[in-house]
């Protein structure tokens, strides 16, 4: 998988996980904040059998089906269900404590200000 790094602040800097849904996911990555926006591109999809059996799997999230743009989702606990549905690229290496503590939300009018994601680091292996 390639990644373009000098593309990475426009979707996950300054930003909000803009659905977070206690014991499932929290989703991210969405330019607009609402869930609705992305990067004006769709990618294929890269299918992949890793089981999504415990917390701090990330996936790219999708709208579409068999093409995501630039939302993500970290699981919050083990979604069996979604195994093979959605294309797992990384997990949390470290600080899952802060993510576990990541505000409750839904997309939508009448939300609460979230707190806002000031950077993220990726680390290649």
């Amino acid at each position: 998988m390639t990644l373009f790094f000098s593309r990475v602040t426009i979707f996950f800097n300054g930003l909000t996980f803009h659905r977070v849904i206690e014991g499932f996911v929290a989703q991210g990555g969405d330019p607009d904040g609402t869930g609705l926006g992305g990067p004006g591109y769709w990618l294929e999809e890269e299918w992949n059998d890793i089981y999504l059996d415990r917390a701090g799997l990330v996936s790219m999230a999708k709208s579409v089906y068999g093409v995501s743009g630039s939302q993500f989702f970290i699981t919050l606990g083990p979604t069996p269900w979604l195994t093979g549905d959605f294309t797992v690229f990384g997990r949390v290496a470290d600080g899952m404590d802060v993510v576990q503590k990541i505000q409750i939300r839904e997309p939508g009018a009448g939300q609460p200000p979230a707190e806002v994601i000031e950077s993220i680091t990726i680390i290649e292996n």
